[in-house]
């Protein structure tokens, strides 16, 4: 039997933060948004969508060329309207944990990241509690979060804190915050530090971030990398070394795995 399009139930009352006039500005866009992806939404999609994901994951059905063109078109209609009125349509829309409305969240909100700092932190850390799938969960952390962390370092305390949260997207978004930063060069040793509490999680998901992180701190520190995981290849799981090891030279990747 084809799952059937599961969608948002009745609007919440928008996070705390949220401007309230951006908020009743936001009201009829995100409607409108709700009702075209509605309109859009195939069963045998939303199947497809939950073999990917998972069948708690809550969607439509719709293709996501389809989503990333509303997205877009969003995006361009609503951008020189600033970032209080993008904050106030994706905070609904990330919050009611459908992949489809994050995947549009995200589209609406990259546009304004250069506007991103820790103030908007605060909203963000209502965000991760419902999400649901790594899709969305590493477009907010990569995209959102880390411009956060970049203007507010101190919330990498936080960041070591949701290492050990129970939800298991809670704890992928903690590694996956730092990697456009490690990218760069930049938080490093704080993005190493989140990984310590991780190196031994026993979840698929979490070991992803993990190893993602660590393989995008080997483009400029790709030694320290490798004497990271050295000093903890007993308790690192062959998912976080594989992912670690895709972009070192042969020699450091045969000796990460033993090869």
């Amino acid at each position: 039997m084809d799952k059937k399009p599961t969608t948002p139930k009745s609007p919440i009352e928008p996070s705390h933060s949220i401007d309230s006039g951006a908020a009743e500005q936001a009201t009829p866009i995100i409607e409108e948004l709700r009702k075209k992806l509605r309109s859009m939404a195939q069963p045998e999609v939303a199947k497809k969508i939950s073999n990917s994901f998972g069948p708690d994951v809550p969607c439509y059905g719709v293709e996501f060329s389809q989503v990333n063109r509303l997205g877009q078109d969003t995006m361009r209609r609503v951008r020189s309207s600033g970032l209080p009125l993008a904050m106030a349509i994706a905070d609904p829309l990330f919050r009611s944990g459908n992949i489809e409305e994050g995947v549009i969240a995200n589209i609406i909100l990259s546009a304004q990241a250069r506007l991103i700092g820790g103030v908007e932190f605060e909203v963000f850390a209502v965000w991760v509690k419902h999400l649901t799938n790594p899709l969305n969960t590493d477009s907010l952390s990569s995209h959102l979060i880390s411009r956060s962390l970049a203007g507010k370092p101190s919330l990498v305390n936080t960041l070591k804190e949701w290492a050990k949260d129970q939800s298991i997207w809670i704890r992928r978004a903690a590694p996956m915050s730092f990697v456009p930063l490690v990218r760069e060069g930049r938080f490093v040793t704080d993005s190493l530090s989140v990984c310590e509490i991780l190196i031994g999680d026993d979840d698929y998901f979490v070991q992803q971030g993990v190893g993602n992180l660590l393989m995008e701190a080997t483009r400029l520190n790709a030694e320290r990398v490798v004497d990271f995981l050295q000093h903890r290849k007993n308790q690192t799981s062959s998912v976080i070394l594989r992912l670690a090891a895709t972009k070192l030279k042969p020699a450091q990747r045969s000796m990460l795995l033993n090869k």
